[in-house]
């Protein structure tokens, strides 16, 4: 009978070995294999910048420049062997990309597309609610299409995972035409002043627009029109300055489509208004 002693065996102290290959067009990515041989249990990686790994073949990031000192460090029930590389980054990038928007911020009467740029390859990560967008946002793949008031936040990660700043754009979609709230005189009034300013109150700040020369004050009782002598729009109110007008005679005041508009090019619908004097 054959009785064997395991506890006797002596098992060879293992080898360390090592090598390594840049594999980025950027040289931040680093992959290590170990070469070592004989009996080994464990790993132990030291990559020269304060992190370690204890996988067999590891894939590191450098961030900086600058020479690195690499020691692998093996374990087995033979002994424990190490062995060490130096190599040097000189060409890690540690730009920061940019990001940019073809809409800038600003007021809208249409829904809008918003597309998204970085000035190197990476990823832009964004959100539409106004929170900081991170690595865990919404990735950008294509036109962003704005229907409502948003506001936009978006930044840009290269391949050497730098961060961009974070871009904010604020589109403001407004397709409510202005309206008329309430004139001087009243609508169908009688008895206003034959020198009174005409008053004409919209529900919102306007502007002239493309029919502005157009507005026209008529005497119904002779069909003639008057000239207007000033014509003004502050803030929201619009006020019409016309020749003294005739006693006891009813009048139109021709307000034409799109004679006004809104900061974002909305145009006020045509509409008369009448008065006595």
């Amino acid at each position: 009978m054959w009785i064997f002693f395991y506890s006797n065996l002596k098992y060879p102290a293992p080898k360390s070995a090592l090598a390594y290959q840049i594999n980025s067009t950027v040289p931040s990515k680093v992959q290590f294999t170990s070469k070592s041989t004989g009996f080994i249990d464990k790993c132990n990686w030291n990559f020269g910048d304060g992190n370690t790994s204890t996988l067999d073949n590891p894939l590191h990031y450098y961030k900086k420049n600058g020479s690195y000192t690499v020691i692998l460090t093996v374990t087995g029930p033979g002994g424990v062997s190490s062995s060490t590389t130096t190599f040097i980054l000189k060409n890690v990038d540690t730009i920061k990309p940019t990001a940019c928007a073809n809409l800038n911020t600003g007021f809208y009467n249409t829904a809008k597309s918003v597309k998204l740029a970085m000035s190197e390859k990476g990823t832009i990560y964004y959100t539409l609610n106004g929170k900081t967008p991170n690595t865990s946002s919404a990735k950008y793949t294509g036109l962003l299409k704005i229907k409502n008031t948003t506001i936009l936040k978006f930044i840009a990660v290269d391949m050497a995972n730098n961060y961009s700043p974070v871009y904010t754009k604020k589109y403001t979609i407004d397709t409510v035409q202005p309206t008329i709230i309430s004139t001087k005189p009243k609508n169908l009034s009688t008895g206003f002043s034959r020198t009174g300013v005409v008053t004409l109150k919209f529900s919102e700040k306007v502007f002239k627009g493309v029919n502005w020369s157009k507005f026209s004050v008529k005497n119904l009782n002779t069909g003639k029109k008057l000239a207007i002598s000033n014509k003004m729009i502050k803030n929201g109110t619009l006020y019409i300055q016309t020749k003294t007008r005739s006693y006891h005679s009813w009048y139109q005041v021709y307000i034409p489509a799109g004679s006004v508009k809104d900061v974002v090019g909305n145009k006020v619908k045509g509409a008369f208004l009448y008065f006595r004097t």
